[in-house]
Order: C-alpha cells, then structure tokens, then sequence
C-alpha cells in the first residue's frame, strides 16, 4: 500500500511530541556506553597510551564486525561500537602526532606487525569510514542511547528530504521513524532504525546538483592526507585528529 506523505508526517511527528514527554528511561547497552566514555576521555586527555590503547583493543576484541553491512540490531550495535572506538583510535593517533615527531605513518600503521588497534584504524574501507563518520557526528550530537533523540534525528531526514522535492525518500524515512515510534524505549532496535534511515540520505543528496542548504554558494572544500593535525595541514583544528580524505565547510 502507497504511503500518504502528510498524514504520516503528521502522524511521526504527533507521536514524537508525545514520546518527548515520556519519564520512560531508554535502555543502554554496556560496551556502546563504554566506548562513548572511552572516546569522550582520551579527547579530554584524561587517559595515557597504555591506558588508551588498552581499552580500545579490549573492547575490539569484545566486538568484532558483523559478517555483512545489514542494519540488524546485532549487527547495528558492533558498527555503532566500532565506529566510536575509531574515533577514538583518531583521538589517540591524533594527540600522539601533534608534535615535531609524528610517531604513526600510514604505511606503519597497516604493518603485520603493528599492534591490532592501530591496523583497525588505518584500515578501514572507505564505506566503513563514511558509517563511522555518521554514527560519529550522530554522537556528537545527540544521545546515542535515547530514543527520543534518534526518532528526533530521523524527523529531521524527513524535513531534509522533503526541502529536496523527493517524496520517495520522505515516504520511506516515515516508514522507519514509524518503526521507531513502535519501538518505544528500546534504544538498540531504534538504532538500527536510524542506521539504516541515514543511509537513504546520501545517494538521494549524492543524485542532485544543488546542495540543500540555503548558504550552498559559500562552501570550502579541501583535502586533507595527515595524521596528525597540525594547523599546517589546512589550517585548522580538528580535535578528532585528520584521516586522508577530504571535508566540506560552510563559510
């Protein structure tokens, strides 16, 4: 059956309102707190190396990747997880070169016998980086373990989507803040919810030549290939350390 826009817009955000007010205390999940916490601390430069680099390969350990790229709630915790300990792996490998000396090099990083943290960091595929990097930003953000703050995230896909014209991608964004409304306080099933709602984003703003933002004539691209980030590189700093690729901002 074809999904009315309005209606279910209207709907989504009804609940939502109402899901605001709740006392409910949404569900946690130990290692995902655990390696928020570990990112937030080794930011503050509340943890030495051994510390550091300790915890992030433990919790690795405790979380290997899923066997594909589903959006299942098992499979959505172990992505949500690793993609905060690399952040904070960037962190570490980010303080560690903020100096004359830079101690990690991307062709040491990925050496057999470098240790299995610092492989985990350098490695990652160019798709696992751009997940990362959303689960990132979401952290950044919101609380990962709420609920309402996911459903209230996916809320704003939908207004994205519908300031592009594509009534496709608000139809189908519904369809999953709706599971989401369904789902209450189960933060996990929520998060796979909103993993999988993000990815409907970026092929559809990727499909169009403008770029939804009203200030899209003032943007700065540039790249950047360092590990470290020094304000040499492009001038800025970033105090989740620089990876090779490239960034856009809003002047």
């Amino acid at each position: 059956m074809k999904l009315t826009v309005l209606p279910l817009f209207a709907a989504a955000f009804a609940f939502f309102s109402v899901s605001l007010s709740s006392s409910a205390a949404p569900d946690k999940t130990a290692p995902l707190d655990n390696a928020c916490a570990l990112e937030r601390n080794i930011n503050a430069g509340k943890l030495d190396e051994s510390q550091s680099t300790q915890a992030i390969t433990d919790l690795l350990k405790a979380t290997p990747a899923p066997a594909s790229a589903t959006t299942d709630v098992k499979s959505t915790e172990a992505i949500f997880v690793r993609a905060l300990l690399h952040a904070a792996a960037a962190q570490w490998v980010g303080q560690s070169n903020n100096g004359i000396t830079v101690r990690y090099t991307p062709g040491a990083n990925t050496a057999a016998e470098s240790p299995a943290w610092l492989r985990f960091y350098a490695t990652a595929t160019a798709g696992e980086l751009i997940t990362y990097d959303y689960i990132r930003n979401l952290a950044l953000t919101r609380n990962v373990n709420d609920p309402d703050a996911l459903r209230s995230d996916v809320l704003d896909y939908v207004a994205r989507a519908r300031r592009m014209g594509d009534t496709a991608l608000s139809e189908r964004l519904l369809t999953h803040l709706l599971r989401m409304a369904d789902l209450g306080t189960n933060a996990a099933g929520c998060r796979a919810e909103w993993l999988a709602a993000r990815k409907l984003l970026r092929p559809s703003a990727l499909a169009r030549a403008g770029i939804d933002k009203p200030d899209s004539a003032n943007l700065l691209l540039y790249t950047r290939n360092a590990y470290h980030y020094k304000p040499n590189v492009c001038g800025a700093q970033v105090s989740w350390a620089y990876k090779p690729g490239g960034d856009i901002l809003s002047l």
